[in-house]
């Protein structure tokens, strides 16, 4: 019975759209020229129910992303109960093509979208060139990412923009 659980579990996530290449499980592609095991440890059995809920919050982090003139995404789960206590990081300096970095503790769909759009708006933060305070841009791209998820992404883009330019 052990050994059916183990190959279905197997089969499951050979099956979703997460895939596994040296050793992390990775969805997207990102044109970045960054590789997660220059900084992380990879999550080589990551918990089910979050992959499955990253899976279903790619595509709407993708469109954000576009919106915001990025590129392709990329995320991949890492080792860890966390990633310098937050559930993901975004990849300073691949906002063209972002590279997103997660740990395996969100188990819900809109936790999946909302921690996707925080660190997307980071990687919008970084495309601007702007330097804010830690704690000012964590703030930033928290509102920025409730914005886009109850108001929609032209809302949150005006909101970002604005936010930012107090800055500038």
């Amino acid at each position: 019975m052990k050994l059916l659980f183990e190959n279905w579990r197997q089969y499951i996530k050979e099956s979703k759209e997460f895939e596994a290449t040296d050793d992390y499980y990775k969805i997207g592609s990102s044109s970045a020229e960054y590789n997660p095991a220059w900084d992380y440890d990879p999550n080589e059995d990551p918990d089910l129910l979050s992959m499955e809920v990253y899976e279903s919050a790619f595509p709407v982090a993708q469109q954000l992303a576009r919106k915001l003139g990025m590129g392709d995404l990329a995320l991949y789960f890492i080792a860890g109960d966390s990633v310098g206590n937050h559930l993901a990081r975004y990849i300073n300096g691949t906002y063209s093509s972002p590279i997103i970095v997660l740990s395996d503790k969100v188990t819900e769909q809109s936790e999946a979208v909302l921690t996707l759009f925080h660190e997307l708006g980071h990687a919008y933060v970084d495309s601007t060139g702007v330097e804010l305070d830690l704690d000012e841009e964590e703030k930033i791209v928290e509102d920025f990412a409730h914005t886009a998820y109850m108001d929609g992404p032209e809302h949150a883009l005006q909101f970002l923009d604005k936010s930012i330019g107090e800055f500038q």
